[in-house]
């Protein structure tokens, strides 16, 4: 569960589109199909007021604001007037599953202090350079497509990228903030005819591979995020 500032719902959608909402801990979250809402979800099976999210005692709390066919937070159904403490990875479910936000904590200041375990393959002797560009990765990472050079926020030049790894991550990055489909990845990386089920567990490796060289603890990605049956997303600014 978040302890602070550092969180965002990302929208999923084959109807609306997807996108990322920063959560603030000043302010309540609320969804619905009214356009004057936090998240505009424009369908007909989501209320004017439908659902929010409030910041309360160092967590986030989702709630139902009455809706008219109610809100599922890991497919579980959300009672009017009760609050539901949201945890990294959660799932909330609007109109019959046509739209689902995933609740994901993000990097903010309070990580900087904590420890970064080392890679399985990386020796001791490189330890203190990958785990400084991990924890700098989240502030500021700039990726030039015509030298493939990735950088870091102190201009640091990261070497230890495949081809295959930095051309996912580029596509990533031009897209970051925003939910990038499967079928986008493949037609972006495979310019040739392949099996679409091959290409997607290729991507899924380097995926993997991507968490286990930039993401702090890379069984807990804060990073690049899986939304799951879906596809991937860089957190970041959207573009």
């Amino acid at each position: 569960m978040t302890t602070g500032p550092g969180a965002v719902l990302v929208m999923r959608s084959d109807v609306v589109g997807g996108s990322m909402f920063p959560l603030r801990t000043t302010d309540r979250c609320v969804n619905g199909r009214s356009s004057t809402r936090d998240i505009v979800i424009d369908l007909p099976q989501v209320s004017r007021r439908h659902a929010e999210i409030i910041y309360h005692d160092e967590a986030y709390f989702a709630s139902d604001l009455e809706s008219s066919n109610g809100t599922l937070v890991n497919g579980e159904r959300l009672r009017p007037g009760n609050k539901m403490a949201l945890s990294h990875g959660d799932l909330l479910s609007f109109a019959d599953d046509q739209v689902t936000l995933l609740f994901q904590e993000t990097w903010d200041s309070a990580h900087l202090g904590r420890s970064t375990p080392a890679s399985p393959d990386v020796g001791s002797e490189d330890t203190a350079t990958i785990s400084s560009a991990r924890i700098a990765v989240h502030t500021a990472l700039s990726i030039d497509s015509d030298s493939r050079e990735l950088r870091i926020n102190d201009g640091q030049l990261l070497h230890y990228l495949s081809s295959g790894e930095f051309d996912l991550l580029t596509v990533l990055f031009e897209r970051r903030g925003t939910a990038v489909a499967y079928e986008e990845l493949v037609a972006a990386l495979y310019p040739e005819p392949i099996n679409p089920d091959a290409a997607i567990e290729e991507i899924d490796i380097r995926i993997r591979q991507l968490r286990t060289r930039l993401e702090l603890i890379p069984t807990n990605p804060r990073l690049i995020v899986t939304l799951p049956a879906y596809g991937y997303i860089l957190v970041g600014p959207p573009v």
